[in-house]
């Protein structure tokens, strides 16, 4: 019996002193557990969070998407209206240059011309007021007479020459390509209209261009008799009235007639031709632009309500009525203004 119970003893020591072991492997488990329950609801915290700036990214991108969207609509738009505005630039370019395109060997280049219009009103109208003054019958006290009369009369000339080069021009450019016919007793027209963009009379215009800018290939001897006549019939007394009348007949006044004359020939045989705007075709009570005209020297209206009274140059302008140079104007105020 005895025996048997120290048996059992050191049996059950012997199983305890191995339980330890155990323990410590329980207590790794357990501890394993508990890590992996912190981990796990790390991992789930940043999960959350992940979601949360997920969702949050969603709701201000649902708020703004709208303003995006405008804004968007509103670029495309502007987008669109720059293109087309560039095109329209395109084409005007491209006519522009189709316009000024020069050849250099002509005699008759539109830079050429431009540059001499400066210089005619500088040299040739001048020089041709200075012999006006000299025909005045009395020294007038009026302003008009005294500061703008020689150099309006000077304008009136010029744009007279251009009329007559213009219509001695269109005249060559509408003459039939066979002339009538006529025998006596009857009488057969025979006429063959020139179409506006025909070869014929696009070959015409070349001519007319080139021959224009040769003092050895034109006369301008019957556009000086036609402006003579225009200035003399037309305008009369009251064009030079306070002048001498023996004006008329000097060859100061027709060497002046001629130089308009060959020089508006010129501009008017352009393709395109120009232009002038003087006296002869402003609207009555045209009111003063200061994109088209220049105030001459003294001409200062006190009120902003002004007109023009007179044109003292003609404004010369090119294709598409595009200002080369202003015309140079006497201003006016309204009645009652």
């Amino acid at each position: 019996m005895g025996n048997y119970f120290n048996k059992k003893i050191l049996s059950s020591t012997s199983s305890r002193e191995l339980d330890p072991l155990k323990a410590s492997s329980k207590l790794d488990v357990m501890a394993e557990g508990t890590l992996r329950d912190i981990d796990k609801q790390q991992i789930s915290e940043k999960i959350n969070s992940a979601f949360a700036k997920i969702e949050t990214g969603f709701r201000e991108f649902h708020d703004f998407a709208p303003c995006l969207l405008n804004r968007q609509r509103e670029l495309e738009a502007d987008l669109k209206r720059a293109q087309d505005r560039l095109r329209q630039l395109t084409r005007e370019h491209a006519r522009q240059t189709e316009h000024h395109a020069e050849n250099i060997s002509s005699t008759n280049r539109p830079s050429d011309l431009e540059r001499k219009y400066e210089s005619f009103c500088a040299y040739q109208r001048l020089d041709f007021t200075e012999f006006l003054r000299s025909f005045r019958l009395t020294n007038s006290k009026d302003k008009w007479t005294e500061d703008y009369k020689d150099a309006y009369v000077a304008c009136i000339i010029f744009e007279r020459s251009y009329e007559a080069a213009r219509s001695l021009r269109k005249a060559v450019l509408s003459t039939p390509l066979f002339g009538e016919q006529s025998e006596k007793g009857t009488i057969t027209g025979v006429r063959v209209n020139i179409d506006k963009n025909s070869p014929i009379r696009e070959s015409l215009k070349v001519i007319l261009k080139e021959t224009a800018g040769d003092a050895n290939q034109y006369d301008v001897s019957s556009l000086v008799e036609k402006t003579l006549a225009a200035i003399s019939e037309q305008e009369g007394k009251d064009l030079f009235g306070g002048y001498d009348p023996i004006i008329l007949g000097t060859e100061n006044l027709k060497k002046y007639v001629k130089e308009c004359c060959s020089y508006t020939w010129k501009l008017v045989c352009q393709t395109s031709a120009y232009q002038i705007e003087g006296n002869r075709n402003l609207a009555q009570g045209k009111r003063f632009n200061p994109l088209r005209h220049q105030a001459c020297s003294g001409s200062t209206p006190t009120s902003h309500d002004v007109y023009i009274h007179a044109v003292i140059w003609p404004g010369l302008l090119g294709p598409s009525s595009s200002v080369i140079r202003k015309a140079e104007v006497l201003l006016g105020e309204r009645s009652g203004s």
